[in-house]
């Protein structure tokens, strides 16, 4: 006998159903056993997640430092999420430690597409962590589902994108790049652009079908990857390069998230600087604003300039 009343190991029995003809067959213990493992198996990782320790906390802002600078309008937009997965997903996190997700998304031909992005990019992402098994395949499908559903809004505009998801328990983090906004860590790590003057990205432009004219595709758009821009697809993809990254106290102070409107003024080294420096006196939300005031009245960028601080605790 498999199974008796008097013994419910774990608690795995104790709603069973009261069918006392067959509750000595094998098939009908086999069938209580698939029908509540499911829900076992959920607490049991519940219970492992309340144990887990806090390796990293994320210190940063609730919004992006942002300003238009010269341009008429602003047509960046940014994400600051704290992201809610369930105990299935591939990420881990429980009452104590999070997973954040932020992004910088940098609007060219209009803000409709960044805009759009900011509002629905999150609970894509948040259903594709929840039922594939990478970080590294949920960010591609939903950055892929993201674009085609952008695709059938008809927009003219494109979008950008440079993102961070943190998991807290394990000090983790994925930078997720599409086009010419940048993350860079405090030990000079950085995400690379994604422009047509780079090598491998115009060669994969022309194997396309496109053509890159005056370091431009199609002799219009700088970026050789972005979400949107339908005149430019196929040969322009929305498939961001992704980084895994095990944050440790030595090599990751912070990192800084932020458009071409900063870097192309701004050097990595510099901005670096100027962050750990603002660190000793001020908060991650103060140091943003300083760099966004310091691009566009010091170093005279002409774009607008959008920027993360993101202070890691160990």
């Amino acid at each position: 006998m498999l199974l008796s009343r008097r013994a419910k190991p774990f608690g795995v029995f104790t709603d069973l159903e009261d069918d006392t003809s067959n509750e000595t067959s094998e098939a009908y213990v086999y069938s209580q056993i698939k029908r509540r493992y499911g829900h076992m198996q959920e607490r049991y990782q519940c219970r492992q997640r309340k144990c887990l320790p806090k390796v990293v906390t994320v210190s940063g802002p609730e919004e992006a430092a942002s300003n238009k600078g010269v341009r008429p309008t602003m047509e960046d937009a940014h994400i600051c999420a704290k992201i809610e997965t369930l105990s299935t997903a591939c990420v881990k996190r429980d009452k104590n430690n999070h997973i954040y997700f932020y992004a910088i998304l940098d609007g060219h031909g209009g803000d409709e597409s960044s805009n759009w992005l900011s509002l629905n990019l999150v609970p894509i992402l948040t259903k594709y962590l929840n039922k594939e098994r990478s970080v590294e395949n949920a960010i591609t499908r939903a950055f892929q589902e993201a674009d085609e559903s952008l695709l059938v809004q008809n927009f003219k505009s494109g979008s950008t994108c440079i993102s961070i998801l943190i998991e807290e328990a394990t000090g983790t983090a994925w930078t997720a790049n599409v086009g010419d906004s940048r993350c860079v860590f405090s030990n000079g790590l950085a995400t690379v652009d994604h422009k047509a003057s780079r090598l491998d990205e115009a060669e994969r432009i022309k194997l396309a079908g496109g053509c890159i004219v005056n370091n431009r595709v199609l002799g219009l758009l700088s970026v050789t990857r972005a979400f949107g821009d339908k005149i430019f697809k196929p040969p322009v993809i929305c498939t961001p390069e992704i980084e895994k990254i095990t944050l440790n106290s030595e090599d990751h102070e912070f990192c800084i998230l932020a458009c071409d409107g900063l870097w192309d003024v701004m050097s990595n080294n510099l901005a670096i600087t100027l962050c750990r420096d603002g660190f000793t006196i001020a908060n991650s939300e103060a140091i943003g604003w300083s760099l966004v005031a310091g691009a566009i009245e010091h170093c005279k960028s002409l774009d607008n300039v959008s920027v993360l601080v993101l202070k890691f605790d160990y």
